[in-house]
């Protein structure tokens, strides 16, 4: 290879990362954070087709919800996932 060669691949590798860089940065920006949906056991026995045992169980086992009070409370997507 000659030397010019090597300067148009250096050239198009800089191109390259320089458009990458782009757009993983794009990505990021359109990405908006998932609110945390959180709710008490009943409700999320009722939607999943569980009972409140197993739920406020998972809540344990798992650490998928949080005590507010004396009460459980508990996040519907971790829940989804651990039944899955």
């Amino acid at each position: 290879m000659t030397i010019s060669t090597l300067r148009r691949i250096a050239e198009i590798r800089r191109s390259l990362d320089a458009l990458e860089a782009e757009l993983v940065g794009h990505g990021q920006e359109e990405e908006a954070p998932r609110e945390t949906v959180m709710v008490e056991p009943h409700i999320a026995a009722r939607r999943l087709g569980l009972t409140p045992d197993a739920v406020r169980k998972a809540c344990r086992v798992h650490g998928i919800g949080e005590k507010r009070g004396g009460r459980w409370f508990v996040d519907l997507d971790a829940l989804k996932a651990v039944r899955s």
